[in-house]
């Protein structure tokens, strides 16, 4: 049985094809959660994907904008993104429009 270094690494790390498609499961799209949107802006740094959104509210005032970052680091951008809009969810549902310094 011959096995080529190419395809067990490519078993365990992927094919670079498949590889070329994970951006289209980045969760990058908004997602609205209880009238706040959640732009999911996860950034890598030193080979690792940060948890990382922005919540938005449209007030009669105006727009405003909440960042969020946090200390989880993931191998790639979805499961970084899929966090932050996990996280992002529930931040919003305990702190409402306190999130945004409001009364």
């Amino acid at each position: 049985m011959a096995f080529s270094i190419g395809g067990i690494l490519s078993h365990f790390f992927g094919s670079a094809s498949s590889q070329r498609g994970a951006k289209a499961d980045s969760f990058t799209d908004p997602v609205t959660h209880d009238g706040y949107t959640i732009q999911p802006e996860s950034f890598q740094e030193n080979g690792q994907w940060i948890t990382a959104a922005r919540i938005t509210r449209q007030f009669p005032d105006g727009m405003r904008e909440h960042q969020l970052v946090r200390a989880d680091m993931f191998p790639t951008e979805g499961t970084a993104n899929e966090c932050a809009i996990r996280k992002a969810s529930t931040l919003i549902d305990q702190m409402g429009e306190k999130l945004f310094g409001a009364d």
